[in-house]
């Protein structure tokens, strides 16, 4: 989803960016030009045109976001201590960079399988999934859009993403039979079926942005009105 999303030759911020896997792949296919974030450097053999370490936790990196057209969040507000704190210094830092998008991912601890375990008085975290034991926080489609919406932020497309059959099962045809229920399930209700969820979010113009912009376009009007002899003075 986030590949389909991140249109050919754009500039993007990869928080989180682990190996590189996900920075590689839109470098490979999209001839994107990548910027990579992380606790930890990436391995060799993966491709950045430059990585920032830098501990998420401590906030965003001191960078200009303008210089981006997307900034990736892929399965990373759920690993930080404080996402509340976060998301209002990431839009503080998103201020005067009201095209930039960021395209965000995270488990939806209200899919029906984690309901069921729930109602069965079981919550067992464990190394990998919705429960895994590195989890700080977790989210609902719900909870997940207010975190944004009340840091200044607007939702622009919400989609739910189907469990990893695949993976679990190996790619077998019980695990693509299962992968086409679970998607159906999705359109049917999102809310209980999604294994994950996937935001495209926008941040709101701040108020110093659109007084800059207010003021760049009266001094552009006030120079055209300005009357011009015919040797082009004014």
């Amino acid at each position: 989803m986030a590949l389909n999303a991140v249109p050919e030759g754009a500039r993007v911020l990869d928080l989180g960016c682990a190996g590189g896997y996900m920075s590689q792949v839109l470098k490979d296919k999209k001839g994107c030009r990548v910027t990579g974030v992380d606790m930890y450097p990436p391995g060799a053999g993966f491709g950045l045109d430059r990585f920032i370490q830098c501990d998420l936790n401590d906030g965003p990196p001191d960078l200009d976001f303008a210089e981006f057209n997307y900034v990736l969040m892929l399965d990373i507000i759920e690993h930080i201590n404080a996402p509340e704190r976060f998301v209002d210094q990431l839009r503080e830092a998103l201020s005067h960079a009201p095209d930039t998008r960021l395209l965000v991912s995270t488990g939806n601890i209200g899919f029906l399988i984690t309901r069921a375990m729930l109602a069965l008085g079981q919550m067992n975290y464990g190394k990998r999934g919705i429960l895994d034991i590195t989890h700080a926080r977790l989210f609902t489609f719900a909870s997940l859009r207010r975190l944004f919406e009340q840091a200044g932020f607007r939702i622009l497309a919400t989609r739910g993403v189907p469990a990893p059959f695949p993976v679990a099962l190996r790619n077998g045809a019980l695990a693509r039979l299962l992968l086409a229920f679970n998607r159906l399930g999705i359109l049917i209700w999102r809310n209980l079926f999604s294994y994950q969820m996937f935001m495209e979010i926008a941040p709101l113009p701040s108020l110093p942005y659109l007084l800059k912009t207010a003021v760049e376009k009266s001094a552009a009007r006030a120079a055209e009105a300005v009357p011009r002899s015919a040797d082009g003075r004014a």
